[in-house]
């Protein structure tokens, strides 16, 4: 069986709309629970509905976020 190749879906130079993000716990040396942010790739909505999601590293666990990105001026 024969898949089309996908168009770009982005030309080059698009910031993406989305962090993807995987997220896990963990307990701190002062036995608090926290949660450790790993960027693990970017996603971008497109105009015909859905989204491309491009990962550069795979998630540890099995639940991925996808976190809005905020202005370079806001950050």
């Amino acid at each position: 069986m024969s898949y089309p190749k996908p168009s770009p879906e982005r030309p080059v130079g698009v910031p993406p709309h989305f962090d993807v993000v995987s997220v896990r716990g963990y307990t701190d040396r002062g036995g608090e629970e926290r949660a450790a942010y790993t960027r693990i790739g970017a996603a971008w909505s497109r105009e015909k509905g859905g989204m491309v999601v491009r990962l550069s590293a795979l998630p540890m666990n099995e639940t991925i976020y996808l976190f809005e990105r905020k202005e370079e001026a806001e950050a």
